[in-house]
């Protein structure tokens, strides 16, 4: 049986994360939490499954490039593998003499974003793909990074619909909102911290092998 991809992995804890910030962004504006069982956490509600596809869904229709930008905070660049030299010095896991040693000419790929990232990839991750703390840490930050984008999407969707039908007006108050809002950041926060720290632990578990030197271009496409 073929093994599941990461991110279809995620689908069911993406869905869950997004079912529960629309449950608690709907019981604290309505100042009643017993909404968030009674009304949304139902097992049977319709409403979990409808914001469940939905999630799916979006998770796949937003570009990656633009869920990268978003959470990184970069137009150019964004991914933290086309920073990992400057993380993995920052980590106390990762001695930084044996980075230096474990990487061909290290100054000019440390200047040089885009085949650091492309380094990273090809040299770092690709030989340990399938580690499990390499995996687990992958997996987390593609959930956060797709959590945060749904969510900012999902938000953007709703305000639209408010435009145009009351009942999706009735229910997106100013607390509504603000709670949606907070949460899309809190997705943003902790995809940006899994993203760094999955690129960081990626090195480390690296650089705990045999330090093989490896004669790779750089050179641009």
């Amino acid at each position: 049986m073929p093994k599941l991809s990461l991110k279809t992995q995620n689908v069911v804890p993406l869905s869950m994360l997004i079912v529960f910030q629309c449950a608690l962004a709907y019981a604290l504006s309505a100042g009643d939490m017993n909404a968030l069982s009674e009304k949304l956490i139902a097992t049977k509600s319709p409403l979990i499954l409808l914001i469940g596809v939905l999630a799916g869904w979006l998770s796949y229709m937003v570009p990656t490039s633009v869920k990268n930008s978003m959470v990184f905070l970069r137009l150019k660049h964004a991914l933290p593998g086309h920073r990992f030299i400057q993380l993995s010095e920052r980590d106390p896991r990762i001695d930084e003499q044996n980075l230096r040693a474990s990487i061909p000419e290290y100054l000019a790929l440390k200047a040089d974003h885009k085949n650091q990232n492309r380094y990273w990839y090809n040299q770092i991750y690709r030989p340990i793909v399938d580690d499990r703390e390499v995996s687990s840490s992958h997996k987390s930050y593609l959930l956060y990074r797709d959590a945060a984008s749904v969510s900012v999407v999902l938000i953007l969707c709703l305000l639209i619909a408010s435009l145009f039908l009351p009942m999706v007006k009735g229910v997106l108050t100013t607390g509504f909102v603000a709670v949606m809002v907070a949460c899309s950041i809190g997705f943003v926060v902790a995809a940006n911290i899994a993203g760094k720290r999955f690129v960081t632990t990626t090195v480390a578990i690296y650089l705990a092998g045999p330090v093989t030197v490896k004669n790779v271009s750089t050179s641009s496409d």
